[in-house]
């Protein structure tokens, strides 16, 4: 679900960017760097929390083996 809300790179990913886009109020470029940034603070931090979560569980083989 966090990888899903993370798309905002394109005018058509959410219908709020769809309607600002349609009414002019930002392009595509400003929409574009705006999603990579989100898009790869989203990756590091979906990346950590996976980490976190899981690895203590021991499905990577958990923390101190």
């Amino acid at each position: 679900a966090l990888c899903a809300s993370l798309a905002m790179a394109l005018p058509i990913s959410t219908p709020p960017n769809a309607l600002a886009y349609s009414a002019g109020i930002i392009n595509q470029k400003q929409m574009a760097t705006t999603g990579i940034i989100v898009g790869i603070i989203g990756f590091v931090l979906g990346y950590v929390l996976m980490l976190l979560i899981v690895g203590p569980v021991g499905v990577f083989g958990g923390i101190g083996d």
